[in-house]
């Protein structure tokens, strides 16, 4: 157009004039069908294409908070975690969200919460100091920087049981003979964080007897009471004191009488303190009574005659007590804490120390960090503190306590009471009858044993746990497994129980008066595959035995054998296994009569349907014979078994009396026939041999029963 002011453009047939000035009106002139007529059909315009219509776009929208969140509960001591749920927030614009968390009023989460911004979790463990109600809240913001509301969250921290706590240790009380005695129990002697507990008292001698009939106990008061008996000889007598929560968790103290000392304690020296300084300081003391204190630096610290106070403070401090009845201290650093001679106490107080008591009966603590304890000769006391100890009696009726940690625990020679308290402990008897303390919550703890010829009686008592109460024999191998506690959670492995024929454990006691001796313990281990009441543990492989006293012998209710109409399947259940086990044991031990026909009467295979199982593998006629399964003693019944053969005039019964004469040998035989896997059972042709029998010519006889033990 003239001045540029026009544009033409083509649309469909149509031609359009409008304007092209900036910012002119809109203004659009149509000419119908033009490009239809003949004389324009080669001309060429642009195409009018309508302009868009282009808005801002949208603002971004914030994410919205979406269902509540439910109240969430912690236990104390436990672990505990939680996400936000999916439909907790929402962002409009689907974009990925990212998460913030704090105080209800703005705080910092507390220092044993954790939160994990990406995903929403929480998690963390609380302790004591955190019960009570959490008041928290959580934000969503989008990619773009967008908050959401806040969502409140209410956290109930619940409380939990804590054990009971040695706390400050007990002094050694002189006591004359015919002097009298009048005691009471500090009220420091034990902790329980717990608020409103109350705890109960019990007193015994530490090797497990009663006290004296001259000295009394008063639980009530805490009072400890009496007159020692005018001939009283000079000996320690060594008193354990035991706190008890309502929950049935203790712990507990060791109090010495030192009988026929006196009552005078010695005065210190007129000279004072010996007192070092910043350096690494040799300190010696006199022949009186010393007080030395290293202080600061790496320092040797000698007693010497007298009975001497002995601190190293900081440093890695030597302390030798020498003679007399001294008190050695370690305090903070790695130390070196030696007794010497007389009854001493010994602390290791911070960092990873070694404490021996040298000769006579002396009181060790390892206290903080993971120490090393030796009580050396007399009766001594060891308490490992906290941190992973080794503690080892040596010479002596000692008391060990590992207190918290994985703690080893070494009695030595003497007849030792070993409590590994909480933890994963690893205790270790002697050849002498040892007493070892468990109660629930002290973890998963080994015993080992030493196993000889000795009469030595060993003990486990089971505090806080009644005969009434939830608990489980295992026999494992050649261990004994006893579960207890709440759910199970508690394991005490005893190490080699069957090992030999030897019993490591004589004796376990229960709180409410109940034992179980070593053939109690025995049956109910080698028993296991009767049903119980009870709940089988899983991941162990043997013999599981579920403990309910007061239904039988066996620890659980109904007949062993089953109903009379389950006989054996292809499959046969642990109590098949343990019956077709001793089936395979008789008819291992038995010559092959002269006249068949005849023993068929006599040998008559009659337990759990034996006459309806053994067909199917070819056994119809096969003359042996298994005297019905006897609940308490499988190889008693097969020695009464033989007996009654014997009295019938059966003569193969000769060859089975000899084999059963070992009950120990029959049982151990028949378990680990009972566990066999076919394809180990068929594969070893030295199991048997091992165990004292022969397979002899009757390979017949022996497969299929050992394919079907399995």
């Amino acid at each position: 157009s003239r001045d540029g002011q026009l544009l033409l453009q083509r649309s469909g047939d149509d031609l359009q004039l409008r304007s092209a000035t900036p910012g002119a009106q809109e203004g659009v002139v149509v000419f119908a069908n033009f490009f239809s007529q003949q004389q324009f059909l080669g001309l060429q315009l642009p195409e009018y294409v309508p302009p868009v219509n282009e808005e801002e776009p949208p603002a971004n929208q914030p994410p919205v908070a979406g269902a509540p969140l439910a109240a969430q509960q912690a236990d104390e001591d436990s672990a505990w975690q939680f996400t936000l749920p999916a439909d907790a927030f929402s962002d409009p614009e689907g974009q990925p969200l990212r998460y913030r968390a704090s105080l209800a009023d703005g705080g910092q989460l507390p220092s044993w919460l954790q939160f994990d911004a990406a995903s929403g979790r929480f998690w963390g463990t609380p302790a004591n100091e955190d019960v009570g109600t959490l008041a928290l809240r959580v934000q969503a913001i989008d990619a773009q920087g967008q908050p959401s509301p806040w969502q409140a969250l209410q956290l109930q921290v619940r409380n939990t049981n804590d054990a009971p706590e040695p706390g400050a240790p007990l002094s050694a009380q002189p006591l004359a003979a015919g002097q009298a005695l009048d005691w009471t129990l500090p009220a420091d002697a034990f902790i329980d964080v717990d608020e409103g507990e109350q705890l109960r008292y019990g007193v015994q001698l530490a090797n497990g007897a009663a006290l004296p009939t001259w000295l009394h106990w008063d639980a009530a008061s805490g009072r400890l009471h009496g007159t020692a008996p005018a001939d009283a000889p000079s000996a320690n007598l060594d008193i354990l004191i035991t706190a008890t929560d309502p929950h049935g968790q203790s712990a507990s103290q060791r109090l010495v009488l030192q009988l026929g000392a006196a009552n005078e304690q010695p005065e210190p020296q007129p000279g004072g303190p010996i007192v070092g300084s910043e350096a690494d300081d040799t300190l010696t003391g006199t022949a009186a009574r010393d007080e030395i204190y290293g202080l600061q630096g790496n320092d040797q610290i000698y007693g010497l005659e007298g009975d001497d106070f002995l601190a190293g403070h900081a440093g890695d401090d030597f302390i030798a007590g020498h003679e007399g009845r001294d008190e050695l201290y370690g305090e903070a650093g790695d130390d070196q804490l030696y007794g010497g001679w007389g009854e001493d106490r010994i602390a290791g107080g911070q960092g990873q120390d070694f404490l021996a008591g040298g000769q006579d009966d002396d009181l060790l603590f390892g206290d903080a960090g993971e120490d090393q304890l030796y009580g050396d000769q007399g009766s001594d006391s060891l308490y490992g503190g906290q941190g992973h100890d080794q503690l080892f009696g040596s010479e002596g009726d000692d008391y060990l306590e590992g207190g918290q940690g994985e703690d080893r625990l070494d009695g030595g020679a003497g007849r030792d009471v070993l409590h590994g308290a909480q933890g994963s402990d690893s205790l270790y008897g002697g050849s002498d009858g040892d007493f070892y303390i468990l109660q629930a919550g002290d973890g998963q703890d080994r015993l080992i044993e030493v196993l000889d010829d000795s009469a030595a009686h060993d003990i486990i008592e089971l505090r806080g746990l009644a005969s009434s109460d939830s608990w489980q024999l295992r026999r494992v191998g050649q261990d004994l497994h006893l579960h207890y506690g709440q759910g199970g959670q508690d394991l005490l492995i005893v190490q080699d129980q069957f090992a030999a024929g030897a019993m490591a454990i004589e004796e376990i006691r229960f709180s409410d008066g109940v034992s179980l001796s070593a053939e109690q313990i025995a049956q109910q281990a080698i028993d296991s595959a009767a049903p119980g009441s009870g709940s089988a543990h899983g991941g162990d492989t043997g013999a599981d035995a579920d403990i309910n006293p007061g239904s039988g012998t066996g620890g659980g209710t109904g007949s062993k054998h089953g109903s009379a109409d389950q006989g054996l399947t292809a499959q046969p259940s642990a109590t098949a296994r343990a019956d077709i086990a001793a089936l395979l044991v008789a008819a291992q031990a038995l010559p092959k009569p002269a006249n068949a026909a005849a023993a068929d009467d006599a040998w008559m295979l009659e337990d759990l349907q034996t006459q309806a199982w053994l067909p199917q593998h070819g056994l119809a006629q096969t003359p042996w014979h298994a005297q019905t399964w006897n609940e308490a003693n499988s190889a008693a019944a097969l020695q009464a078994g033989a007996q009654a053969s014997s009295a019938a005039g059966s003569t193969p019964s000769s060859a089975l009396d000899s084999a059963m004469s070992s009950a120990a040998q029959a049982q151990q035989l028949i378990a680990a026939m009972a566990a066999m896997a076919p394809a180990d059972a068929l594969a070893s042709a030295s199991f048997m041999t091992a165990a004292g029998y022969q397979p002899g010519s009757y390979q017949d006889l022996t497969k299929p029963l050992l394919a079907a033990a399995a």
